[in-house]
């Protein structure tokens, strides 16, 4: 497989891996049957941002191992590792039972990660990469916020 054609499924699997998002939160908001979504459809909701959060963290680790970062990678490291924990916590501690504070934790969560990345990697001494990273950050703001918009849609339908 090329790099081009390795880049283009990467692309299309990060806008495939909205699908579950945007189905799962208009589901929830559109759905009249309330028993049926905070018993299945929220818990997949949670579970599946909760995992792709992880995912993305991992993705940073083998990254920062085979490519350029800033600081040699050690900041975007600590920063999946504490992510990580994280999510973690808020998905296994009872005392995050707010439906609206653990969207908002695992929104924040997103914006660090996108942001981390955007700040921390450094591709400017590899001149065959720059076009391939920035259109790769363009789709994560752009996925990140598409995210953000779901969260903010399964809070409000915890909230009504």
């Amino acid at each position: 497989m090329t790099d081009k054609s390795k880049h283009h499924l990467a692309i299309v699997l990060g806008y495939a891996g909205l699908a579950p998002f945007v189905l799962l939160s208009a589901f929830l908001v559109f759905s009249a049957n309330k028993e049926l979504n905070s018993e299945f459809l929220l818990p997949l909701f949670e579970h599946y941002s909760a995992l792709i959060l992880v995912f993305l963290c991992g993705a940073l680790w083998a990254e920062t191992l085979i490519g350029k970062s800033l600081g040699s990678g050690k900041t975007l490291l600590i920063i999946a590792n504490l992510v990580m924990i994280i999510v973690w916590l808020v998905s296994a501690l009872p005392v995050f039972t707010d439906l609206t504070v653990r969207m908002a934790i695992y929104s924040s969560m997103y914006v660090a990660l996108v942001i981390s990345e955007n700040r921390l990697r450094n591709f400017v001494d590899d001149s065959s990469l720059i076009d391939g990273y920035q259109t790769y950050q363009k789709m994560r703001w752009r996925l990140s916020m598409v995210v953000l918009a779901c969260h903010l849609a399964v809070a409000s339908f915890a909230q009504g």
